[in-house]
This record gives structure tokens, C-alpha cells and sequence, in this order.
């Protein structure tokens, strides 16, 4: 008999325009009331807040990494940081980074776990390393490269990754504009595939791309 606590996805949920959903959440300790809103496919949106770690908190609620506090985080109808969330989640930086000691062809299998077959992974790591040119790169180790370089290995190992949400908690660092457009034209390309985007700092040289804000109010003395 399954637990009533077991996440569930509402039925045909995944067919309509919501993917996040946000009631009256709140993180341990916070500073801000408590947030309603709700996200829809391929929105782009910077969460704003007068204390970072409120925005870092509400973040990593949303990642899947804890719990909120009060209130509920859904992404596709299931809880944030439940198995079944977690599963069309991914993230850019902060507490998951590629594995300096491996190659670059190591850790795009590695991020991409259990999904498909091995030969679907093979596939799927050849096209992030045909779409950012980053053959010249394949079979040598992270630690060989220079900090440009590692900022673009660091968002193909993102980018390999399939999901419907993805937590940005990192700007990327790019100062080539050749990468910058790369970067540029990958993301445009998941959002008008219906990705949604959530960030804590979007990068300098693509601003636009976070139109939306999710406001914490601070708490009313």
C-alpha cells in the first residue's frame, strides 16, 4: 500500500502551461511572507530579495535540495524535493559541478545518470560537444583547462542535462563573445523548447533573458 505521503502528479497536469507552483512557501528562518506565484513553459525569471539567503533558500526549494518550510513547491504537479520532482530538474553551478579529475566526455555521461540507454547518453554528449564546438576538448581533463574554457565545459555539462526546469544558481563567466553567443544560442534554443528558467544572477551579457522577477516581500513588523 503506497504512503500518503508518496509525491503524485495531477492527472494530465504535464499538458497544461503551469510547471512551477508556489503556495504561501516559505524556507526556515526566512525574512519574507509568505510567496504565491506560479511559473509557465519556457518563462525566464530572477528571484529578487532584499536578503540573499532568502533567495538562495527559495532557490534550493525549488532545486529539489530542501524542503519548504510552510506552503508547498510543485514542478510539474509533484513536490520540488521529491524523487519524482527532482527528475525533471536540473541546475547550472553552486552545489553540482563537473568532476575536475575526468574528462570532459566523462562527466557529460556522468550528468546525465540513468537516463536512456548508453547509446542514447553517447548521443546526447556528442551533440553538446558538436553544438558548443568543443571537440578539442573531449578527452582531456577538467583540471588541464583555463578558466574560459572551464566556464564552457561547466555549462555543457548543464546543458546535457534533460529537464523542464532549470535552477540557475550561477552567472555564467564568459568574456568571448564567440562563447557568449554559443551560450546565448542554446539557451534561447531550451526555452522555445518550453524549458523554464530560474535565476539568482542572470549573466551580464544576456540581461534580457530573465524578463520575469519572483518578489520576496519582506516580512510586515
Amino acid at each position: 500500500m503506497a504512503s500518503r505521503e508518496r509525491p503524485w502528479r495531477e492527472k494530465n497536469h504535464e499538458n497544461g502551461d503551469s510547471i512551477v507552483v508556489l503556495d504561501g512557501v516559505t524556507s526556515f528562518g526566512c525574512l519574507h511572507e509568505p510567496l504565491t506565484a506560479s511559473l509557465k513553459k519556457g518563462d525566464s525569471a530572477v528571484i529578487r530579495s532584499t536578503e540573499h539567503k532568502d533567495a538562495l533558500n527559495l532557490m534550493k526549494i525549488l532545486a529539489g535540495i530542501m524542503p519548504a518550510a510552510t506552503g508547498r513547491a510543485d514542478v510539474l504537479g509533484a513536490r520540488c524535493n521529491s524523487s519524482e520532482g527532482r527528475s525533471v530538474i536540473s541546475s547550472f553551478g553552486s552545489f553540482i559541478r563537473p568532476y575536475l579529475g575526468a574528462t570532459l566526455w566523462q562527466n557529460l555521461l556522468l550528468y546525465q545518470g540513468f537516463q536512456g540507454s548508453p547509446i542514447d547518453r553517447e548521443v546526447r554528449a556528442k551533440d553538446v560537444i558538436g553544438q558548443l564546438q568543443l571537440a578539442e576538448l573531449g578527452d582531456r581533463h577538467l583540471a588541464e583547462l583555463d578558466k574560459e574554457e572551464l566556464s564552457l565545459v561547466s555549462f555543457a555539462c548543464f546543458l546535457v542535462q534533460r529537464a523542464q526546469l532549470s535552477c540557475m544558481f550561477d552567472s555564467i563567466d564568459l568574456s568571448d563573445d564567440g562563447k557568449r553567443r554559443k551560450v546565448a544560442s542554446s539557451l534561447a534554443a531550451l526555452r522555445s523548447q518550453g524549458r523554464t528558467f530560474l535565476w539568482l544572477s542572470p549573466p551580464t551579457f544576456f540581461r534580457d533573458f530573465a524578463e520575469k522577477e519572483i518578489v520576496l516581500s519582506p516580512k510586515m513588523s
